[in-house]
């Protein structure tokens, strides 16, 4: 028999009605609550990252295609990671595709940022089996009546559970390659540039390059014309 997950101290729970599901037709759900999370494991690298000098984000996307979830909320067998990050983090948007093991549900499998925040991707899909899922975009937490996460020290720890654990001590479900998770995140340094505003860089370069010469070469038809 199938027990819910009490997660203590829960604050709110909000549905998307404008994500995107794979199947099954439910909503994503991220959830709010104060359950303390367990210290990281190891570092959630950022596969592209930009600052949006207009409001002062930065939007980074991580490949988290291969990781597993194994256990309940806290377990030592989960997988934990650092996501480095600034001061509060004010949207979190997903492209997965999840795939479930043996009798474990889509619906069972969840992320919890710092305890804070609570992504449950397939919430709704009560069976086990292999399905898509996408924010579409980044979703402000706010817009859902979540407090953003204030991240102590710029670290963001990152679990990945399950809401039901069918398989204790063992795999329950695993992100599939191509799944990507999305932090837009305040403070902290600005993101790398993206392949255009590498270009841009390139371009500022240049443009500064010409000006040098210019004044260099004023120089030296200045001091002729002393010479003379």
């Amino acid at each position: 028999m199938k027990h819910a997950l009490i997660i203590s101290a829960c604050i709110g729970l909000a549905s998307l009605a404008s994500a995107q599901k794979g199947s099954g037709g439910a909503t994503d759900v991220l959830e709010a609550a104060n359950t303390s999370a367990g210290m990281p494991a190891g570092n959630l690298v950022a596969v592209s990252s930009t600052y949006d000098p207009a409001v002062g984000t930065t939007t980074e996307v991580y490949d988290i295609g291969g990781i597993e979830s194994w256990d309940g909320l806290g377990d030592p067998d989960n997988t934990v990671f650092a996501a480095s990050v600034g001061d509060s983090v004010v949207a979190i948007g997903w492209d997965f595709s999840l795939a479930s093991v043996g009798a474990s549900w889509l619906s069972e499998s969840s992320i919890s940022f710092q305890g804070d925040v609570f992504l449950t991707p397939g919430s709704g899909d009560d069976f086990p089996g292999t399905s898509s899922y996408s924010s579409g975009a980044p979703i402000v937490l706010a817009d859902l009546g979540i407090p953003d996460i204030i991240v102590a020290g710029g670290i963001l720890p990152i679990e990945f559970f399950e809401a039901f654990d069918d398989n204790p001590d063992a795999v329950d479900a695993i992100y599939l390659p191509g799944s990507e998770l999305t932090l837009v995140y305040t403070g902290g340094a600005a993101g790398v540039p993206t392949v255009s505003q590498w270009g841009l860089v390139l371009l500022t370069i240049l443009l500064l390059g010409g000006v040098v010469v210019m004044m260099v070469r004023g120089r030296r038809t200045t001091r002729a014309g002393w010479r003379e």
